[in-house]
């Protein structure tokens, strides 16, 4: 894991001609952006590479408990975020005009005082609403990826990540984050570089609230858990492959499943080798639906597809979007040197 405590898992989107806006606001960080790029890659070379990560806010100042998560909801919305924790000089700085340059000073200061952890952790803890995500969400990230090298935490870290996620009143966004940290957390206590300590209980009991994240296949937190798992699995026996390719496709099979966990559905079984994909791969392909998940499901159709479904991308090489035609050139010819053609 790099020494910069970049995040090993983002949020899964498809690029296609320009930007996509799948993002919850119809906005589209700088993390995305990064997402697509490695999604991309699936469509074209089925990279099992690991997504870039986020990092702190660019120079234009843009900003526990073991059980399941049937109660997360979506917060509030419309009112303007009441950060009762911006009272706290440190916090207050690091929401004002100048973060970027707040933020960066934290991060270059060395171990910060255990008065100074438990104000930022105060601050992720607090709610924050529609109005204003986008920025808040940015520096909440940043936290996140400053308190995840402390030392003098109040609390163990995986103990607040996890507070945040099981939040109700927390936007989406910002327990997506969480759940990303906490995906990062696992894998860094599994290849021993943790400073956080988090010993096989403390990996368990964050196990077990990745698989229950799958159960959120409204929201991004089922395709964030997807990916997140699909990547633990190829080190950790404890990830099961056969059940992580199941649940995969009982999210593709189900009437109410959100686009974002449904495209991270396709990708995952497409890596997995997950046969039973093929069929609702071969009909999303076809529909004339969301791009991006279009996208997806011809790049699945390259993975576990053969000369059966050749006539299928051969007749989307002549679609009019370039994404789709990007995405069958792929699949064929991923397809075809598996059958040597």
């Amino acid at each position: 894991m790099n020494k910069t405590r970049l995040i090993s898992i983002v949020l899964p989107a498809i690029i296609v001609a320009g930007s996509v806006c799948l993002w919850l606001l119809n906005r589209q960080p700088a993390d995305e952006r990064r997402s697509q790029r490695e999604l991309a890659r699936f469509v074209s070379e089925g990279s099992r590479g690991k997504p870039p990560s986020p990092r702190l806010p660019p120079k234009e100042d843009r900003p526990s408990t073991a059980g399941g998560l049937h109660g997360m909801g979506a917060g509030a919305k419309g009112a303007t975020p009441q950060l009762s924790g911006a009272k706290n000089p440190l916090v207050q700085s690091i929401c004002g005009p100048s973060s970027y340059q707040s933020l960066r000073e934290l991060a270059a200061r060395g171990p910060l005082s255990r008065s100074d952890c438990e104000a930022l952790s105060d601050f992720l803890k607090e709610k924050t609403d529609d109005e204003g995500i986008e920025r808040i969400a940015s520096i909440k990230n940043s936290v996140m990826n400053l308190l995840a090298r402390q030392p003098n935490l109040p609390s163990p870290w995986s103990d607040l990540l996890r507070r945040v996620l099981l939040d109700e009143t927390q936007h989406p966004v910002i327990r997506d984050y969480a759940l990303q940290h906490a995906f990062s957390l696992y894998e860094e206590a599994i290849q021993g570089t943790a400073l956080q300590t988090l010993d096989s209980t403390g990996r368990g009991r964050l196990l077990e609230l990745f698989w229950a994240a799958l159960e959120r296949k409204q929201e991004s937190l089922a395709g964030t858990a997807l990916v997140g798992l699909f990547h633990l699995s190829e080190f950790d026996a404890a990830v099961d492959r056969g059940r992580l390719g199941r649940q995969s496709l009982a999210l593709l099979e189900a009437g109410d499943t959100g686009e974002l966990a449904r495209i991270s559905g396709f990708q995952v079984c497409g890596l997995i080798g997950e046969q039973g994909a093929l069929q609702p791969s071969v009909a999303h392909a076809e529909k004339r639906e969301s791009i991006p998940l279009r996208v997806s499901a011809i790049a699945a159709v390259g993975a576990l597809g053969g000369d059966a479904e050749l006539p299928l991308l051969l007749r989307l090489l002549a679609e009019a979007n370039p994404s789709v035609r990007v995405a069958a050139k792929a699949a064929v010819q991923r397809i075809q040197s598996r059958t040597n053609r």
